[in-house]
């Protein structure tokens, strides 16, 4: 019976040292990494929202980006998903790329900024890949505007952005990237 009982006060102890030890983690910054921009403040027309980016000759058939309170660049447990592995076939191995570059996203959801990135890559093999969206159902917040463009992966600034709103798709016929940006629009001066 004392035997049991120092068992379980031992288990109990463990337990508590583990919890304290996860409380004291420290969480990413909630900000994107790319931008220097200065968090916001989420109001009712910021609560969440995602965007469903439909890709062909993708080892996966789309990628999610999106926005919400207390997200952060890196991994969050139950609000982002990672890209499984390269499939077979000839098609392309396609995901979102974290900033830090250690994580391959299938759902990717950040903390709400002035700017906000997500690098979508697909490393090509045989057939191009081409990124479709249904304009008309993005959930994209009053006065914020989604850009696409290539873009190297080195420089500081893509290619020739397009307007997610406007035009519903592009492409990559080698290997490379695509930056999907979401920036509040500019005020025009009165």
């Amino acid at each position: 019976m004392r035997r049991c009982t120092a068992q379980a006060i031992a288990c109990g102890m463990a337990i508590l040292l583990c919890a304290s030890a996860m409380a004291e983690e420290k969480k990413p910054k909630p900000r994107s990494h790319f931008v220097g921009g200065s968090r916001l403040k989420t109001t009712k027309e910021l609560k969440s929202h995602t965007i469903t980016i439909k890709i062909k000759n993708g080892h996966i058939g789309q990628v999610i980006l999106g926005c919400r309170e207390g997200a952060t660049d890196g991994f969050d447990l139950r609000v982002d998903d990672l890209a499984p592995p390269p499939g077979i076939g000839g098609v392309a191995y396609t995901y979102l790329l974290a900033p830090d570059k250690k994580w391959y996203f299938y759902k990717d959801i950040r903390e709400y900024a002035e700017t906000v990135e997500w690098v979508f890559h697909a490393s090509i093999t045989k057939l191009p890949v081409t990124l479709t969206w249904k304009a008309d159902e993005m959930q994209i917040p009053e006065g914020f505007r989604l850009m696409a463009a290539p873009w190297d992966g080195k420089s500081e600034k893509a290619g020739k952005a397009i307007d997610c709103s406007k035009v519903t798709e592009i492409g990559l016929t080698k290997t490379g990237n695509i930056r999907f940006t979401l920036a509040r629009e500019k005020k025009k001066a009165e």
